[in-house]
């Protein structure tokens, strides 16, 4: 989340609204209080476009124009345009039973690309085409069949568009109320070269300043690492016995992120 406040109208760069369904979330905003907050359909001002081949049109005219190259049978999208092909060719009923089926060991088999899962239920190249282009991904080759299904399973627990809000004086102020409730320093942009176990607590070594300086060395009870796995943790040393007191998050491959975060007692 990432509040642009220096631009007229405050616009967000990140993170834009909160569903009914992001409990943690709606939490953390009760706990900071003072977050006056408003339904995001209310901010919106300028009707959704598709740009397609120069042409501006709206998702609904999409369905019919002679731009879309889709097959028949896959164009009705409800008026979403491309963007509702991640829903439509999904099967109904969704072959996860309940919220948590799709870690059942039995829905194991569903664990596969998700273009691979698609074309088996005879989706067109066009409209895996478009998928590519319209899934928070890196596309459909590389996300799994069964994360799309957990997604979409979920979907109807996360509320309607009216439920959707967005914080009125702008998204960052809940990192930034977040930030208020954190007991000492942030450290940002400081190299991580070692996690060791020291038994009764989880010692994490960082680079120094300068070839010259000492290494600042982080006591806590735990550690989450949040980094992935390969090939960053190659650059890390770990003792044999870190994994008992350092929990090592498994990160979807699309996400990025280089953190370790110390819990202190």
């Amino acid at each position: 989340m990432h509040t642009l406040d220096h631009l007229d109208g405050r616009p967000e760069s990140g993170g834009t609204e909160v569903g009914s369904g992001y409990a943690r979330t709606l939490s953390m905003i009760d706990r900071i209080g003072g977050l006056v907050m408003h339904r995001w359909a209310d901010g919106v001002q300028l009707q959704f476009a598709l740009a397609v081949r120069g042409q501006l049109m709206t998702p609904a005219q999409w369905d019919t124009s002679d731009l879309n190259d889709l097959p028949a049978a896959e164009r009705r999208t409800g008026g979403m345009g491309p963007f509702a092909l991640a829903q439509t060719t999904l099967p109904r009923p969704s072959p996860l039973e309940d919220l948590d089926s799709w870690l059942d060991p039995r829905h194991a088999a569903l664990d596969v690309p998700f273009d691979q899962y698609l074309r088996g239920r005879g989706v067109s190249d066009a409209a895996l085409r478009y998928l590519d282009m319209t899934l928070s991904t890196d596309g459909t080759r590389a996300v799994s069949a069964l994360w799309q299904l957990r997604a979409a399973r979920l979907s109807p627990q996360m509320g309607s568009i009216d439920s959707l809000r967005t914080i009125s004086a702008g998204m960052s102020r809940l990192p930034e109320g977040m930030r208020g409730l954190l007991r000492g320093d942030v450290l940002l942009g400081v190299p991580v070269v070692a996690i060791r176990d020291r038994s009764d607590h989880v010692e994490v070594i960082m680079r120094p300043a300068s070839r010259s300086g000492t290494r600042r060395r982080l006591r806590a009870s735990r550690v989450v690492c949040t980094i992935p796995l390969l090939p960053v943790l190659r650059g890390i040393a770990r003792s044999n016995r870190v994994c008992r007191r350092c929990s090592v998050l498994r990160s979807h491959r699309f996400i990025h992120a280089r953190t370790v975060r110390v819990l202190s007692k």
